[in-house]
């Protein structure tokens, strides 16, 4: 079963940078391992680390975190 809360517009935009999660560990400082568990929504970051998204893969943090609601809300409708 895949989790319902994986982050696919994040794994889309690493991969139209053409980052892996090595190459994106290099440009972030973040572990590979915990930037698969951000993307899969098995994480929550913090805010300083959505700022070292944001710059890598070109979005602000502002976006994260709207996105993050929205994609929630409609989870949350479809279970309601």
């Amino acid at each position: 079963m895949e989790n319902q809360f994986k982050r696919h517009w994040l794994a889309e935009r690493r991969s139209k940078a053409d980052l892996s999660y090595r190459k994106l560990s290099k440009e972030t400082g973040l572990a590979e391992s915990f930037l698969w568990k951000i993307e899969n929504g098995v994480a929550t970051p913090s805010f300083e680390t959505v700022v070292k998204l944001g710059r890598a893969l070109g979005f602000d943090p502002e976006f994260f975190y709207t996105h993050e609601v929205s994609f929630k809300e409609r989870i949350y409708c479809k279970i309601s």
